[in-house]
């Protein structure tokens, strides 16, 4: 399917869609990442 070819309504579905996935891996992400700072020690000097 191409872009130019879809009507309004469907992209403004796969927009959607797209934004959704994509809050849900920054959510994801970011829980790994406050998991995870335990093991980061940082620079002691």
């Amino acid at each position: 399917m191409h872009w130019h070819s879809v009507d309004d309504a469907t992209k403004r579905i796969i927009v959607q869609a797209c934004t959704r996935r994509k809050r849900a891996y920054l959510t994801r992400q970011n829980k790994e990442d406050k998991q995870n700072t335990h093991f980061n020690q940082g620079n002691l000097f």
